[in-house]
């Protein structure tokens, strides 16, 4: 037996859909549940393709945005027609169906034992949902894996990986071409976030298709009012789609990222700086020391802003206004006593560890080498073709980054590290990547 709690998701609160139920489970299903997402974890890496990155070690959801900013960017560029397909499932945990789930673990090749222990935490399931305190009467559950269950991420990625294996193997589905790279796998995924990269109006149909028999087999659905495509290269503008979505050709939302062929400077980081104001408003009337001080801006606000730093530029007016908000609010508004570099100096210093936003963000971007010799996922043959880098170059650092500065091509990385030399500039080769 198992709790749920309701969280509120996006929406109307009136609509059931916008809750996502929690599971509250004892301690002694967890235990189990983990040893069994252990063993799955030291496997899981050889069984799922490298176009997904949810729940698997080493792959990072990035990765996923920084292929479609660079096909993107691509596409813009050389004028290929290209459309994005960004697809939303309703529920997609709460729907899966349980024979679906150990069919999948079956067909991978799971021995008998481990689709035993995995049936055992479906069998017999009977939940209740505790609303304000008070629980309902228990029912009988048939289906869905548990949102709040240590397994349950990677159960979804087998399922979503059946999926993916159908389109990657149907001939109909045509994926973008890069010039001496060849074709690239069609699709991404993160968890059920799922964005395909198609070339032909026929490869778009035989996607739907190939959802609808997700459908019929799993219990999965999709959300059309939430599907998203976006137009790109010399298919921009087009007004004759062939498959039903909200299309758009200026801008394309991914797993919490609009990436498309114009400034979206203002989109992607107006709302996060409000964020951060807002979080700093509620602490203001508080009465903190500096160490106090320093601790909230670093903990609390500034992991909004983090992940988008690492896949999209940060303008100058962002960084500006970042710290202007971190010195306003360790001031109290008031006149600044000392250098704010002192103040990001090491308690050790004599400064109290605020985050110098500046060099975080280079730091951010300095994963990205690391990212870019060894990642096994699609990106990077985006970025040998944008930047005209060659591949044997990811083994010479200092040629990449020599290279990278020279461009003139419309890039991620050039804009990043190019531009301002940022990286080039500070970063220590050896620190961020040996050879």
């Amino acid at each position: 037996m198992d709790g749920y709690i309701c969280a509120d998701e996006k929406g109307d609160r009136l609509d059931p859909r916008n809750w996502r139920p929690i599971s509250l489970l004892n301690v002694d299903y967890k235990i189990a549940s983990r040893c069994i997402a252990g063993r799955l974890l030291k496997v899981i890496h050889s069984i799922v393709n490298k176009d997904q990155t949810c729940g698997v070690p080493g792959r990072y959801i990035g990765e996923n945005v920084a292929f479609l900013r660079d096909v993107v960017d691509f596409a813009t560029s050389s004028g290929s027609p290209v459309a994005i397909l960004s697809f939303d499932q309703e529920k997609a945990f709460d729907r899966v169906d349980w024979g679906f789930v150990l069919a999948t673990l079956e067909a991978l090749g799971f021995g008998p034992s481990f689709v035993s222990w995995v049936e055992l935490f479906y069998r017999e399931v009977r939940s209740a949902v505790n609303v304000n305190g008070h629980l309902t009467s228990f029912f009988r559950l048939s289906r869905g894996v548990r949102q709040g269950c240590p397994r349950s991420p990677l159960l979804y990625v087998l399922v979503a990986e059946m999926f993916a294996v159908n389109l990657r193997s149907n001939p109909r589905i045509q994926g973008i071409s890069f010039p001496e790279v060849g074709s690239v796998s069609p699709i991404v995924q993160y968890a059920d976030d799922t964005s395909l990269v198609l070339s032909s109006d026929d490869s778009m149909k035989a996607a739907f298709e190939a959802f609808a028999l997700l459908e019929n087999a799993s219990g999965s659905k999709l959300h059309l009012a939430k599907s998203k495509g976006l137009w790109l290269g010399g298919w921009s503008g087009r007004s004759d789609p062939p498959v039903m979505l909200d299309w758009s050709s200026s801008r394309l939302k991914v797993l919490g990222i609009f990436t498309g062929p114009g400034n979206l400077e203002e989109v992607n980081w107006r709302p996060r700086i409000d964020a951060v104001d807002h979080v700093l408003k509620s602490w203001r009337s508080r009465s903190l020391s500096f160490r106090g001080k320093a601790l909230v801006f670093n903990a609390l606000p500034l992991f909004r802003v983090w992940y988008v730093a690492s896949l999209i530029h940060m303008p100058a007016w962002m960084c500006k206004e970042l710290s202007f908000l971190a010195f306003s609010f360790f001031w109290s508004g008031k006149r600044e006593l000392v250098s704010r570099s002192a103040v990001t100096q090491s308690p050790v210093f004599g400064g109290f560890s605020v985050v110098d936003v500046r060099f975080k963000v280079y730091a951010l971007l300095g994963q990205w080498v690391k990212r870019f010799v060894s990642s096994p996922s699609s990106w990077p043959g985006a970025v040998d073709v944008i930047a005209r880098v060659k591949t044997r170059l990811r083994f010479h650092l200092k040629i990449f980054f020599r290279r990278f500065t020279s461009t003139r091509r419309r890039c991620f990385f050039h804009r990043q590290w190019g531009a301002r030399g940022t990286v080039a500039s500070v970063v220590n080769y050896t620190l961020v990547f040996t050879i």
